[in-house]
């Protein structure tokens, strides 16, 4: 694997990670200017909202679900094949 894909990767992995704290950062700050004085779990639940971290889960639960593993996903068949070979059966 050439070195330069995987630390270019890194960054870009490293971008977003540090691009959603900075979203929650912002959700927190903005959370506690609604409700201030609240702890911030009563104040999104007050607010009927989730935590980004949450939200994300929630969403990329459901894109593996429905991008993944549908019977009509490339990748359902190749995790299906991979599954079910024998060779692995045997192991």
């Amino acid at each position: 694997m050439n070195l330069s894909i995987v630390t270019k990767n890194r960054r870009v992995a490293r971008a977003l990670f540090d691009g959603c704290t900075v979203l929650e950062a912002v959700q927190k700050r903005v959370i506690h200017m609604i409700y201030p004085g609240e702890e911030y779990d009563i104040s999104l639940t007050v607010a009927v909202i989730e935590t980004l971290s949450n939200r994300r889960e929630m969403l990329t639960a459901r894109f593996f679900k429905k991008q993944v593993l549908a019977s009509t996903s490339l990748l359902h068949r190749i995790l299906h094949d991979r599954h079910n070979n024998d060779t692995n059966c045997r192991l």
